[in-house]
């Protein structure tokens, strides 16, 4: 009789541990620090960072060109053959997930589900689209 409670309860446990490993989350956990990822244009990913200097220097670069007034390339289309060479995406730890994309071919950033603004489409200037484009030695400040 023991021996058969036993094989029941491993066969329960057996189960339970197969439902929870093939089972979804519907919203991932917010990670436990703000962080950037940097993806190359084959979405492969080359840098991560939670340091608070480097993920300033990144809002800071970027408020530049949103809080100019008027910008001219704000809510603009970016052109067809642009080619998108790096893809910044941030994620807090306030459940912000916000989308930045930067051109090879243009001085463009798109930024998507970005609180308050949504979406848009930004013109950088020479300095700022370098930056962006050299994300190892920018972020990190080398």
């Amino acid at each position: 009789m023991k021996k058969n409670i036993w094989k029941i309860t491993m066969v329960l446990f057996v189960l339970l541990i197969a439902a929870g490993c093939g089972r979804k989350k519907e919203e991932p956990k917010p990670p436990p620090k703000d962080v950037i990822y940097v993806y190359d244009n084959k979405e492969q990913l080359i840098l991560e960072t939670t340091d608070k200097e480097d993920l300033d220097r990144i809002v800071e670069l970027v408020s530049e060109s949103v809080e100019k007034e008027n910008p001219p390339g704000a809510y603009s289309e970016i052109p067809e053959d642009a080619e998108i060479q790096y893809h910044y995406k941030a994620v807090t730890t306030r459940g912000v997930n916000a989308d930045m994309y930067i051109y090879s071919n243009y001085p463009l950033a798109r930024l998507e589900n970005v609180p308050i603004v949504s979406n848009v489409n930004l013109e950088l200037d020479k300095e700022q689209h370098e930056k962006l484009l050299d994300p190892e030695s920018y972020i990190q400040g080398e």
